[in-house]
């Protein structure tokens, strides 16, 4: 079991029965035989809802509830300016994220990629979104 930063952030959750019937109880959906995407810093389950294929995030016990309604502030204002993010899945009560035994648990849509960042021309072709990003953040608070 990962424990990142020598036990200071706490482990990196894994699924328990009580972790999926609460996901399942929020969101409608089940966790309990989704494929683990690996993560540092926290859970990524790829499952889906029926429709399309989510992430539930599961975060370290480390990390606040504030600082992930933060992160979704971000995401919202990137999508607002046009900068393609994955889209929100919102509980069943229309709740961004929910906290599950002191673990702040959100979903989003899975978005695939058809390749990998790891050439010079694919990273230079992200560099106006990059700026775009930055723009787009320095007018936040």
């Amino acid at each position: 079991m990962d424990d990142a930063g020598t036990g200071r952030r706490g482990r990196r959750p894994a699924v328990t029965s009580g972790l999926a019937d609460a996901v399942k109880a929020a969101y409608g959906f089940s966790v309990s035989s989704a494929k683990d995407l690996g993560g540092s810093a926290n859970l990524n389950l790829l499952t889906d809802d029926g429709q399309r294929r989510v992430v539930v995030r599961v975060y370290r016990a480390s990390v606040p509830v504030a600082r992930v309604a933060a992160i979704q502030r971000v995401r919202e204002v990137l999508a607002g300016g046009g900068v393609p993010v994955a889209a929100p899945v919102h509980t069943g009560a229309g709740e961004p994220f929910v906290e599950i035994d002191g673990l702040v648990v959100e979903a989003e849509t899975f978005v695939e990629n058809d390749a990998r960042m790891n050439t010079l021309d694919r990273v230079a072709s992200a560099m106006p979104l990059l700026g775009q990003v930055h723009t787009l953040l320095a007018t936040t608070g």
